[in-house]
C-alpha cells in the first residue's frame, strides 16, 4: 500500500511538474509574451550566458535589493522551460503577471528572501507568500511561481475619474478662492462709519470669513473621508480579486472549464508576442493596456477611423536560426474583415516602382493597397469594429457609412491616388541649414534668430502612384500663383517662406507618378524613370509583396561615424555597431485570413548562430556604453 501511495505522488508530483504554464492563463488576458528558455540554451551554454555582460546587467536590474546573481543556476528557476508574461482584465482591475517553473526550490528561496525591502513571508493553503505590497505578490509551490501584481481600474471608486475627487477638488478650490478675493477687495466706506460701526463691521466680516472657513474645511474633511473610502473599497476590490485569481492559477480551474488561453504556441520560436487587438495596435503603448474597455467611442485615433483599419489579433514569433535572425507575424481578422482586407490588399506594387531604386540608396519603405477597395470597403470597417463595442450608437455609424459612401467618389479618389507608395532613403550626410534658433543672453532673455549651420541630415525621396497628371498640374499652377513653389529644371521647389523644412523639397511628376525628393538631382532620372540598379533581391521584395522595407544598416551606420557631429562617447557604440550588423529585410503580404509579415537579419559568418550573435552583440553594446 506505501508503494503504491508512493508511486501515485510521484505521478501527481511528474504531472504538477510537467504542467503547461500557459493552460493557467486566462482567455481575456490582453497580451502574452513568453520566452522559450529551450531554444535558447541549446544554441548558447548556460556558462556563456552566465559570463556575459547581458546576463549581469539583467541580474542587476531585475534582483536590485536581493543577493547578488552570479549564474544562471542561483535563481533556480527551470531556464529551459518557458517564462511567460501578460496582463489580463479582471473585475473592475488589471493583472500583471509573470510565470515560470521552478528547478532549485532551495536555490529559489534562498534568492527570493535575501531581499532588504524585507517584504512580508507567509505560507498559507500550501503556497509560499512574499507581499512586496498590497498589491504586488510572489507566490509559489515546489513547481512553479507567479509574480502578480493588480491595479484598479473600475470607475466607481476611481479618484480620477471625471466625478473623482481630482476634478471636483479643482473646481471646489478655484471658485473657493475667487469668492475669497472677492471679498478682500470690497471698498468699505470709511469715510460714512462711526468708529463702534467699524468695528462691528469688521467682527461681522470676521465672523463671516470664519464661516466660510469652517465650511471649506468641513467640506475638505469630507472630500477627504470620501477619497479615503473609495481607496479602501478600491483595495477591498483588488485583494478580493487577486486573492481569487492566485486560488485560480495555483488550481486546475481554467484548464477544466476550457477558459485558458487558447493559443497554439510553436516550440521553434525562442520568443512570441500575442496581442488581441479591438482597434488600434498601438493602444497599449499610448495609453495603457486595459484602456479600451472604457472608451466611449472607437473612432478617436484619426479621420473617419482610417488610422484604426487593424482589428483582429496578432502573433509574432522570434527565430534564433543558424544563418540569421527571423521575426514572423500573422494578423488574424475579426468577424468579416478578412474578405474586407483581401480586397483592400488585391494588388501589388506597380513594375514601375523598381526604376526608383539603386544600389546606393540607403534604404526603403513601401506600401501598396487598394484606394477603391478602401473606400468601397469602409463602410463595412465601420460596422465590424462597432459589433466589438457599445452598439448604443451602431445606427447613428452605419448612417454616417452610408454618407461617406454617397459623398465620396471612390473611382475618382482612386484614380488620383491608386495606392502605391515608396520611401526612398536615398542618403545621409553634412548639410548646409539655414533655420530659426533660440538664442540666450546671461539673464535668459531670448531672442528668434535666423542662423545658417551644417546639421546631419538624410536625403529621401517619396513616390506615390496617381493616374491624373491634368489634376496634379493644377494643384500646380495654384502652388506657383500662389508663390509656393517656384518652376527649376525638371520639376520644382517649395519656397520655404518661414524656413520650416530643415532641407529643400523638390517636386514633379509623371503620368503615372507624383514625385517628392529632398535631392533635385534625382528629379532628372526619376522622371524619365531611367532603370535603377538595385540587386534582383531588392526588386522582388519590392514587387512580390504588399509592403516592403530593406535598410543597408552597415552603410547607415558608416554614414554616421562619417559626421563630425557625433560625440567621442557615441562614437563607440556606433563603432560597436558597424561591426556586428549588415542588412535588415523586411515584407508584408496578405494570405488566407490575415497579412504576414516577415523581417530578416543575416547572422555574421564569425558567428555559430543567431542566439549567440544577439548575447555577443549586446554584449559590445553594454561595454561601448559602460565606456561612454
Amino acid at each position: 500500500m506505501k508503494n503504491i501511495l508512493l508511486l501515485f505522488s510521484l505521478f501527481l508530483s511528474f504531472i504538477s511538474l510537467s504542467q503547461d504554464l500557459s493552460k493557467k492563463l486566462a482567455e481575456q488576458s490582453n497580451y502574452l509574451f513568453t520566452i522559450n528558455g529551450g531554444v535558447i540554451t541549446e544554441q548558447v551554454s548556460k556558462e556563456e550566458i552566465s559570463s556575459s555582460e547581458v546576463f549581469h546587467e539583467m541580474m542587476d536590474e531585475f534582483f536590485r535589493g536581493h543577493a547578488k546573481v552570479e549564474n544562471l543556476d542561483e535563481l533556480g528557476i527551470d531556464y529551459n522551460q518557458r517564462i511567460y508574461f501578460s496582463a489580463e482584465q479582471g473585475n473592475d482591475v488589471q493583472f500583471s503577471l509573470m510565470t515560470y517553473h521552478i528547478k532549485d526550490i532551495s536555490a529559489f528561496e534562498r534568492l527570493v528572501n535575501s531581499s532588504e525591502y524585507n517584504p512580508t513571508f507567509e505560507t498559507k493553503n500550501g503556497l509560499n507568500y512574499l507581499s512586496y505590497d498590497e498589491q504586488s505578490k510572489l507566490v509559489w509551490n515546489k513547481s512553479y511561481a507567479l509574480l502578480i501584481t493588480v491595479y484598479y481600474n473600475g470607475q466607481e471608486y476611481n479618484d480620477w475619474g471625471y466625478n473623482g475627487y481630482f476634478y471636483d477638488d479643482y473646481f471646489y478650490e478655484e471658485y473657493e478662492y475667487a469668492e475669497e478675493v472677492a471679498v478682500e477687495v470690497e471698498e468699505v466706506p470709511l469715510e460714512e462709519m462711526t468708529e463702534e460701526e467699524w468695528n462691528a463691521y469688521m467682527k461681522e466680516k470676521d465672523e463671516e470669513r470664519e464661516r466660510k472657513r469652517k465650511e471649506r474645511e468641513e467640506k475638505r474633511k469630507k472630500k477627504e473621508q470620501e477619497k479615503a473610502e473609495r481607496k479602501e473599497k478600491r483595495e477591498a476590490i483588488e485583494q478580493e480579486e487577486l486573492n481569487k485569481r492566485i486560488t485560480q492559477f495555483f488550481s486546475d480551474e481554467l484548464l477544466n472549464s476550457k477558459k485558458y488561453l487558447p493559443l497554439e504556441l510553436d516550440e521553434e520560436a525562442a520568443a512570441t508576442f500575442w496581442y488581441p487587438n479591438y482597434i488600434s495596435f498601438l493602444d497599449p503603448f499610448f495609453y495603457g493596456v486595459g484602456y479600451y474597455y472604457y472608451r466611449p467611442y472607437p473612432f478617436y485615433g484619426g479621420l473617419f477611423g482610417m488610422t484604426n483599419f487593424f482589428n483582429g489579433e496578432i502573433v509574432v514569433n522570434g527565430y534564433l536560426e543558424e544563418n540569421q535572425l527571423r521575426m514572423d507575424a500573422k494578423m488574424n481578422y475579426f468577424g468579416d474583415l478578412e474578405d474586407t482586407y483581401a480586397n483592400i490588399f488585391s494588388q501589388k506594387i506597380d513594375k514601375s516602382y523598381a526604376n526608383f531604386l539603386s544600389e546606393s540608396d540607403l534604404g526603403f519603405m513601401s506600401l501598396s493597397v487598394n484606394t477603391e477597395e478602401i473606400l468601397n470597403e469602409y463602410p463595412n470597417l465601420i460596422e465590424n469594429m462597432m459589433s466589438m463595442y457599445d452598439t448604443s450608437f451602431t445606427e447613428e455609424y452605419k448612417l454616417f457609412a452610408e454618407l461617406f459612401t454617397i459623398a465620396v467618389d471612390e473611382k475618382a479618389i482612386a484614380e488620383l491616388f491608386t495606392g502605391d507608395a515608396l520611401i526612398i532613403m536615398n542618403g545621409l550626410g553634412m548639410k548646409e541649414v539655414t533655420k530659426y534658433v533660440y538664442e540666450y543672453d546671461e539673464e535668459y532673455n531670448y531672442e528668434r534668430v535666423l542662423k545658417t549651420q551644417m546639421e546631419l541630415l538624410p536625403d529621401f525621396s517619396f513616390i506615390s502612384g496617381s493616374n491624373r497628371p491634368d489634376i496634379i498640374e493644377k494643384f500646380v499652377k495654384l502652388g506657383l500663383k500662389h508663390e509656393l513653389l517656384e518652376s527649376i529644371k525638371d520639376g520644382y521647389k517649395f519656397i520655404d517662406k518661414h524656413n520650416d523644412f530643415p532641407l529643400p523639397v523638390y517636386f514633379t511628376y509623371t503620368d503615372e507618378h507624383f514625385i517628392f525628393t529632398s535631392d533635385a538631382d534625382k528629379m532628372s532620372s526619376y522622371k524619365s524613370q531611367e532603370k535603377g540598379d538595385a540587386s534582383k533581391d531588392q526588386k522582388n521584395l519590392l514587387l512580390k509583396n504588399n509592403g516592403a522595407f530593406h535598410l543597408n544598416a552597415k552603410d547607415l551606420v558608416g554614414k554616421i561615424l562619417m559626421s563630425e557631429e557625433v560625440r567621442r562617447s557615441e562614437r563607440r557604440i556606433f563603432t560597436a555597431m558597424e561591426s556586428e550588423i549588415s542588412t535588415i529585410d523586411a515584407y508584408m503580404k496578405y494570405e488566407k485570413g490575415g497579412n504576414h509579415i516577415v523581417a530578416t537579419a543575416p547572422v555574421p559568418e564569425s558567428e555559430e548562430n543567431g542566439a549567440k550573435y544577439l548575447l555577443h552583440f549586446f554584449n559590445k553594446m553594454i561595454l561601448a556604453e559602460k565606456r561612454r
